[in-house]
């Protein structure tokens, strides 16, 4: 399974640290994609097909952030890589997430 489609490797799935397991794209209330509980941390493991898996940690405000913004961000961004070296990705993009949407 191939979440999102980078220039230069794919993303094949995303942990979440918080509920302890993987994102899954067929089960839009999934429990990897959050619940009503905040965390103080959240670490994803971005699992790409072509490098070694990277962790970001995101703490306190940036951690309630990112879980609520999570499963979102992945639904309206999945097609908009295309042209993002898994570089570009995980140093500008994966940030995102703890942003206020």
């Amino acid at each position: 399974m191939v979440i999102i489609e980078l220039k230069d490797c794919n993303i094949l799935n995303i942990y979440n640290s918080f509920t302890d397991g993987y994102y899954d794209e067929f089960y839009y209330g999934c429990e990897t994609c959050g619940g009503a509980d905040v965390p103080d941390t959240l670490t994803l493991t971005v699992v790409s097909d072509k490098f070694e898996d990277k962790d970001f940690s995101f703490f306190d405000d940036e951690a309630k952030n990112a879980i609520r913004n999570f499963l979102p961000w992945i639904l309206s961004n999945k097609d908009n890589f295309k042209d993002v070296l898994f570089y570009d990705f995980i140093t500008e993009k994966i940030p995102e997430l703890a942003e206020e949407l």
